[in-house]
């Protein structure tokens, strides 16, 4: 979605548009999990965005948004309204004793789900989804001095871009203040000089450079947080800087 609205290719559309049918027709594999996350971590491969029903459903809302495609619409909604029943349950679970930092994530946890209800309450206008994207990017938060890699996928930047969409969206400055706590705890995990940090991968023995595991990933949310503005990289409402 995020090339077809940056690039005049039509083909960027027809893979977007066969995707949001094989999901409306359930032709997709179910995410695995090798092991299963421990009870009560907070942690939901199958709710979160990058293997989950946060990231389908914000695609297919996505892609109604583009097209105004009525069956994606409507498959939308239905998806975030089941994912609000776990969103809640891992809210829950986040607030015990063995709540995981995974559980707070971007992949595998709320901030990515955060994210997604962000989205979902702006175009529904829905101020249930937006209290829980608020929890959500807040509880990504509170974990957030526990998390060993910096990343997005599986780190802080990826809880820190969640505070920024809250942010953006709500103009509350304590989601700016949030995020710029999680930029203090980047620091406390790099290595180098401190006018020139090198950032880890999530091996955590040498440096990371792609925008999942890597400082890619990492100068993308300190973009975000210094300008105080912007959408997060390469998702559907994201442009080209002019």
């Amino acid at each position: 979605m995020a090339l077809a609205a940056i690039e005049d290719d039509p083909r960027y559309l027809e893979v977007a548009a066969e995707c949001a049918r094989r999901l409306l027709a359930g032709e997709v594999t179910a995410p695995e999990e090798d092991v299963p996350p421990p009870p009560g971590s907070g942690v939901a491969v199958d709710a979160a965005f990058a293997h989950g029903a946060a990231g389908c459903a914000d695609f297919l809302l996505s892609y109604h948004e583009a097209t105004g495609d009525p069956a994606a619409g409507e498959a939308a909604r239905e998806r975030f309204e089941e994912l609000a029943v776990r969103a809640e349950a891992m809210l829950g679970e986040l607030a015990g004793p063995d709540a995981r930092p995974m559980g707070a994530s971007w992949c595998q946890g709320v901030s990515g789900i955060a994210s997604a209800f962000a989205h979902a309450a702006t175009a529904y206008g829905d101020d249930g989804y937006l209290a829980l994207a608020e929890r959500g990017a807040l509880a990504g938060l509170k974990v957030a001095p526990h998390a060993w890699v910096v990343s997005q996928c599986c780190g802080i930047a990826g809880m820190g871009e969640a505070l920024i969409d809250l942010a953006v969206v709500t103009g509350d400055d304590r989601f700016w203040r949030g995020a710029e706590e999680v930029a203090e705890l980047m620091l406390t995990r790099t290595g180098g000089e401190p006018e020139r940090p090198v950032f880890p991968g999530n091996d955590l023995d040498k440096a990371g450079y792609t925008w999942a595991t890597g400082t890619a990933g990492v100068l993308s949310f300190l973009r975000r947080l210094d300008r105080r503005s912007g959408t997060r990289l390469w998702t559907a409402a994201w442009r080209l800087p002019g």
